[in-house]
């Protein structure tokens, strides 16, 4: 492409070139009183315009923004003289479409917009500065020209009197100067050996541009004034530069312009901020002696304490709320600079620590942070990753998200990185994004209509239990990117869960819950034995079209859990891996809660085991959780017998000679509307989740489970597991003993890293298949799955949008994850998607309207799928995985 780069903004002005005939005349960034579109909508729009003598075809060309593009489809001109409106809507026009609108949104702040011919050569570009509600920016009046420094004619651009959409353009405004298109980001970095070259393109209002000046600071210093020069007599793009002896290695340089008119008047970019709103664009300058091969973050603020904040008392000012932030922050990540952003501490356990978790948020300024994965977000975690579980790994909250996308789990981008803070190495952190509508759509949500999204927030009473009180919900519950309150929402889920609410229990979970993905959730969390995860550290998200549930992972930093340093015991209260209560593939049920005590912001709940006292755990308590070694008949007695034996303590754990509590039975009050059995547990007795418990109720989910639970067991612990492990403690080593050295950790990664792949992950294995397999003594997961199967074809029908059922007549369930349904309807499996066996499942095109038309018979049903099934005739076929045909 020739002409300006865009973001950049190495020039700004209309490139030379000999045909060119279309320029970008008209933008209006903020529209919300103005034109409208045929469907009522006020979007922003741009307008084009035909200088030439004959209509233009603008089938192919492209419209960038400089992080987006679109191409405008085919039977699109403009006339000679003529204009051709946009709407900058998001929708995106189709050829023959009445009109045109761009598939993405314009930038109502500072922004730029580029048009390229079919060819690749930029014909129009311009910046374009912040401007007010309604009030649009363009070429002055019928299009006067200057001279720009290539020596073609361009057109004056100004902030207008008013939008003139299909007409010729207004005056200038009255009022100030305005400037955009301020270099930011420098490219190359800064490294603090050559001057920082700043450019900007001004515009006036009706007074002409008098002078424009560079105003930059190096880190809290004084501001310091230079002169800018036009690029060329006439030119709108004014130069200068900081000096390389001002701008050292580490250094945080920021800076705005100020662009004055001959009647006084002055502008500035960034425009005039609000508080909250960037003050300056800048960079940090690159500190070389400090090499790294992890990303890195850049973190500058006035207060020396920052990190350590959690709340306005400990040296800043609040952005949010009062939520213990230091506003006034500078980031620079990813290329990118961002100026007045805030940090806090965050965590609750880790307070004591005396390395920080932090989190980053952008304010009032909305989702500005570019990610890797191509969207923006609003705010994002750097973990310290300080103690974990056993032995400290230093990977272990990396290497589970990345363990979770490779099962086909619900994943969050994060990767270890490597942080400075006031110019100085601060130390190795984790980057984890949030959940938010982004992230859902990366993984596969349909988020054009965002659902709800709740985070469980407590640990006591945010565990999905039917009991909570409406006016309680928020004090456990927290509702992320919410639309109206939807408490109620949540609430029907858990009288749901608990068989209270118009449908059966178990049939309230296939018509309510995306059970393919909750399944799956579910056995990657206990196959890596990711112990805290029952009561908090999740989210629950209902998706709209469906109305059904999944359940997010959240704060795994306690996954591949493990009760002891390298080649230890387990501690007298933490036997993570060893005990029962927490290894079992039951875990999260009611027989196997989480905690043994429970920290609430009141007080101090402690478990009133059969051998410990009201107060406490006693002595004997306490050897009743320590021991690795189980006692296999008892257990295996107590699983035939139908139930937990009487005399087996409610919620203890393994140990030879002791009457322990492993209830493997489904229960047979299962059915039963569980909100009339009494009341539910609290304290530590009460730390299991109720809708994996209900999952792990019924003999058809709880098979589910089991079944891919197996298949993960078999493709993830020959090896592959191990890979992963390696190749993170390969990636992080020399930067963990570099942080450990600087904050006094007292781990090191080898032993970590000898703790997962000599004991935690051979021993889990072993409990998986010797213990808990078919053929030792909890017998609870089945053999793998044959490699031959066949399906049946059930009732396809044209209803409710239509559906395909395939049957399943083994007399064992199968994990048809990653399957193909093919012909006149076409769907992939969901990771996840196990069917019971004798059992069916239903392909449907739109599983929400599937479930108001059959909903309450327990019938399974995923989707949506693509195509048009018009009637019992209807022809498809499936293919496994690895290709087989699975039913003609």
């Amino acid at each position: 492409m020739r002409g300006i780069t865009l973001p950049g903004f190495s020039a700004h002005y209309l490139p030379a070139l000999p045909t060119w005939q279309v320029l970008i005349n008209e933008i209006l960034a903020s529209n919300t009183a103005g034109l409208k579109d045929s469907s009522g909508k006020a979007s922003d729009w741009l307008e084009l315009r035909n200088t030439g003598s004959s209509t233009e075809d603008l089938g192919g060309y492209v419209l960038s923004d400089g992080e987006n593009s679109w191409t405008i489809p085919s039977g699109v001109s403009i006339p000679a003289g003529g204009y051709q409106l946009i709407f900058a809507s998001g929708k995106g026009s189709k050829s023959g479409d009445a009109e045109v609108h761009a598939s993405f949104k314009i930038g109502a702040q500072d922004a730029a917009l580029s048009l390229s011919d079919a060819s690749g050569n930029v014909v129009s570009a311009v910046p374009y500065p912040t401007t007010p509600t309604d009030v649009s920016f363009g070429v002055v009046g019928s299009g006067q020209t200057v001279q720009a420094s290539s020596g073609a004619a361009a057109a004056q651009y100004a902030i207008l009197a008013s939008p003139t959409p299909g007409a010729t353009n207004s005056a200038a405004r009255t009022g100030s100067p305005s400037a955009a298109g301020t270099t930011r980001d420098p490219s190359p970095r800064p490294d603090g050996s050559s001057a920082i070259a700043i450019q900007t393109s001004a515009f006036p209002s009706q007074s002409p541009i008098a002078g424009v000046d560079l105003v930059y600071t190096i880190n809290y210093g004084k501001e310091v004034v230079v002169p800018m020069r036009a690029q060329s007599p006439g030119s709108s793009v004014y130069a200068g530069s900081i000096p390389a002896s001002a701008a050292a290695a580490g250094t945080l340089v920021r800076w705005h312009v100020v662009v004055r008119d001959e009647a006084g008047n002055e502008g500035r970019d960034p425009a005039p901020p609000e508080t909250t709103d960037p003050q300056n664009f800048g960079t940090i300058v690159a500190d070389t002696s400090d090499s790294t091969s992890l990303p890195i973050f850049e973190l500058f603020c006035a207060d020396a304490n920052a990190p350590w904040s959690t709340g306005p008392e400990s040296g800043g000012q609040a952005l949010t709320g009062g939520k213990g932030y230091v506003d006034g922050c500078s980031l620079w990540f990813n290329g990118t600079y961002y100026d007045n952003v805030s940090l806090r501490r965050k965590g609750s356990t880790s307070l004591a620590w005396p390395k920080p978790k932090m989190r980053v948020s952008a304010g009032n300024q909305g989702k500005v942070f570019a990610t890797s994965a191509g969207y923006k977000v609003k705010s994002f975690s750097l973990s310290a990753n300080w103690a974990e579980p056993g032995e400290n790994t230093f990977t272990r909250e990396p290497l589970v998200w990345k363990t979770f996308q490779e099962m086909g789990v619900d994943y969050l981008e994060s990767y270890q990185s490597h942080v400075r803070f006031n110019g100085a190495y601060f130390g190795r952190f984790i980057y984890v994004e949030d959940w938010t509508p982004e992230s859902l759509k990366r993984n596969g949500y349909d988020t054009s209509d965002i659902g709800s999204l709740f985070k469980s927030e407590s640990g006591e009473y945010s565990n999905l239990r039917w009991d909570l009180p409406k006016d309680q919900v928020p004090f456990y519950w927290g509702q992320d990117e919410p639309k109206a309150d939807e408490s109620a929402l949540l609430l029907e889920l858990t009288r749901g869960l608990a068989g209270a609410g118009s449908k059966e229990r178990e049939n309230y979970l296939f018509d309510g819950l995306n059970l393919p993905k909750v399944i799956n959730y579910m056995a990657a969390q206990t196959l890596i034995l990711n112990q805290d995860r029952c009561t908090k550290n999740y989210f629950v998200y209902r998706d709209r079209p469906s109305g059904q549930w999944s359940m997010l992972p959240w704060d795994v930093e306690s996954g591949f859990g493990i009760d002891r340093g390298l080649g230890g015991v387990p501690a007298p209260d933490y036997c993570i891996l060893a005990c029962d209560q927490w290894n079992s593939p039951l875990y999260c049920d009611r027989n196997h809660v989480q905690d043994l005590t429970v920290s609430t912001p009141w007080t101090l709940i402690l478990s009133n085991y059969s051998l410990g006292t009201s107060s406490g755990v006693s002595t004997a308590g306490r050897r009743l959780l320590r021991s690795d070694v189980v006692d296999r008949q008892l257990l295996q007695a107590a699983a035939a017998s139908g139930g937990a034996l009487a005399e087996i303590a409610p919620n203890g754990a393994a140990e030879v000679g002791l009457k322990l509590p492993l209830n493997s039975t489904v229960p047979a009050n299962a059915q039963d509307d569980q909100t009339l059995l009494g009341t539910p547990p609290t304290g530590a007795n009460g730390t299991y989740n109720y809708m994996l418990d209900a999952v792990l109720s019924f003999p058809r989910t709880r098979s589910m489970y089991m079944r891919r639970l197996r298949s993960l067991m078999d493709e993830f612990t020959n090896g592959r597991l191990e890979g992963l492990v390696t190749s993170f403690y390969e990636q992080v080593k020399e930067e963990a003993t570099r942080d450990n050295a600087k904050w006094g950790n007292p781990g090191t990664p080898l032993r970590g890293y000898q703790s997962l792949t000599t004991e935690q992950l051979p021993i889990r294995k072993q409990q998986l298949y010797n213990t808990f397999g078919v053929d030792g003594p909890i017998p609870l997961i089945p053999d793998a799955q044959p490699s031959s199967y066949r399906l049946n074809l059930g009732s396809v029908s044209g209803d409710a949008g239509g559906y395909v059922e395939l049957v399943n007549p083994n007399d064992f369930a199968i994990d048809l994850s990653d399957a193909k349904l093919s012909g006149a309807a076409e769907f992939t499996f969901a990771k996840g998607t196990t069917v019971a066996a004798g059992d069916s499942v239903h392909v449907a095109a739109d599983v929400g309207a599937f479930v108001k038309a059959k909903g309450g018979a327990g019938l399974y049903v995923v989707g949506p799928f693509s195509g048009s099934i018009q009637g019992p005739a209807a022809s498809v076929s499936v293919q496994s995985a690895g290709g087989d045909s699975l039913v003609g």
